[in-house]
């Protein structure tokens, strides 16, 4: 009996050793499953954030802070993003399309990563290349490249659509569609050498279609035809004009109309700024006779005085005739030294802080063919003694403030209500559009009543 019971025990405990083991395993699978629903929880919940909704075109935008070149050295690893931007990082190649290149000795390994992430995707990529990537010597003006960058130039030129600053010489590049080019004075040791354009244009630039050139004097020799956009910087534009009439040695300058050297079947948009015109005879009007360009080409033109010494002459694209806009708007400026002037289709848009009245008299060549004259202004510009002279066209004058509405000033407009009315304006003068007249006016006793009459109208508007 007693051996009995001793083995039915000791089946006991079996049994109980088995159903706790059981239970251990069960606990075990219990918790790895719920460690995989809260993985999957966590994916869940990061794929459903905004963040991952965004475009990529904007997560690349973001990213540029993380990898952006300013004071980060050495570059900034994916080590020392959170887990969440590491992931989206490695899973977005857009996010490595534009390469900040640091200062050696980290340029190459962080170069190669950047090129790694885009090397099987057929996208354009930018490059932002600085005068630090190579060995500058400023007495002879040379670069001594570095490995990377002669690795870049032979093996990932064929890529490159963005291009800062005159390292790379020689090298066709057919992917290539924005050039800027600065060789500021405060860039070199020596400014009395002769800045000219590095042989970055001995190589093939069939796609280019923006160029910022900033203190360049020579001109290339390229047919820009698919050129759209053109920027020239602190330009001496007679020594620039000497260098594009180069092949024309026959040709006296400011040149005849009928020669046109540069030819821009494209251009949209042309800016011209900050140029040195006083010292010389010639201006950037004489350059732009050396242009053709479609007449949709807004034309921009900034600089200190251009209005200060003589009238600005009238401005001629090419062989076409002088361009005679049929609106010209004035406005005047305050807190700013430089003159604008923008030509765009038929009209012209010129700011100057200078005296109204004589920035309009002096702009009388290209008022020709002008039937409407808009005058912003914090005041009312007497005009009306010499205005049939400077726009002997002029229909319709409109007088508005700086921000391009209504402006109540105490500019005694009712003498020229009494002189239209009486037929005192000669011309094709028909309307002038005035501002509310201040409550603080001083007027006759006869001015107030026609001015009461006239404003009771509801619009303040002279018909001749």
């Amino acid at each position: 009996m007693n051996e009995t019971h001793l083995g039915e025990g000791l089946s006991i405990l079996e049994l109980l050793d088995a159903l706790k083991r059981k239970i251990h395993l069960d606990i075990l699978r219990h918790e790895s499953t719920v460690q995989e629903l809260a993985r999957l929880l966590r994916s869940k919940y990061n794929a459903a954030r905004i963040i991952n909704t965004l475009p990529w075109e904007i997560l690349s935008y973001i990213f540029t802070f993380v990898q952006s070149d300013s004071d980060v050295f050495p570059p900034l690893l994916r080590l020392h993003v959170c887990s969440h931007w590491r992931h989206v990082a490695l899973s977005t190649p857009a996010l490595w399309s534009h390469l900040f290149l640091p200062k050696p000795p980290h340029q190459e390994a962080y170069g190669k990563r950047f090129l790694a992430r885009r090397w099987r995707l057929q996208v354009l990529y930018t490059v932002y290349l600085n005068v630090d990537n190579g060995v500058f010597d400023y007495h002879t003006r040379s670069v001594r490249l570095s490995p990377f960058f002669q690795q870049l130039k032979t093996e990932h030129s064929k890529r490159l659509k963005e291009f800062i600053w005159d390292l790379l010489v020689d090298m066709d590049s057919p992917s290539l569609e924005y050039l800027s080019l600065d060789l500021s004075p405060w860039n070199f040791v020596s400014t009395d050498s002769q800045q000219s354009l590095p042989a970055i244009f001995g190589g093939s630039l069939p796609a280019l279609k923006r160029l910022s050139l900033s203190d360049v004097i020579t001109w290339p020799s390229h047919r820009f035809d698919c050129l759209t956009h053109l920027w020239l910087h602190r330009l001496d534009v007679g020594s620039f004009l000497r260098e594009i009439l180069e092949p024309w040695p026959s040709v006296e300058l400011p040149a005849s109309p009928g020669c046109t050297a540069l030819t821009f079947p494209r251009l949209q948009h042309i800016e011209i700024n900050d140029f040195e015109a006083n010292q010389d005879i010639w201006t950037p009007h004489h350059l732009l006779q050396l242009m053709s360009f479609p007449k949709t080409c807004i034309v921009q033109l900034t600089s200190d005085g251009i209005f200060r010494d003589s009238s600005i002459p009238t401005l001629r694209y090419g062989s076409g005739d002088p361009v005679l806009p049929t609106t010209a708007v004035f406005r005047a400026v305050v807190n700013r030294t430089t003159d604008l002037v923008v030509v765009q289709e038929n009209a012209i848009h010129i700011r100057s802080p200078g005296a109204l009245i004589m920035t309009i008299s002096l702009s009388r060549r290209l008022l020709l063919n002008t039937t409407r004259l808009v005058v912003c202004t914090p005041e009312v510009v007497d005009l009306w003694g010499s205005i049939t002279v400077i726009a002997p066209k002029v229909e319709e004058v409109v007088f508005t403030n700086t921000s391009g509405s209504e402006v109540k000033s105490g500019f005694n407009w009712v003498i020229i209500v009494e002189a239209i009315k009486g037929g005192a304006f000669v011309g094709s003068l028909a309307r002038v559009y005035l501002p509310p007249m201040a409550p603080i006016t001083r007027l006759k006793a006869a001015e107030r009543a026609l001015a009461k009459e006239f404003e009771s109208k509801g619009e303040n508007v002279i018909e001749a």
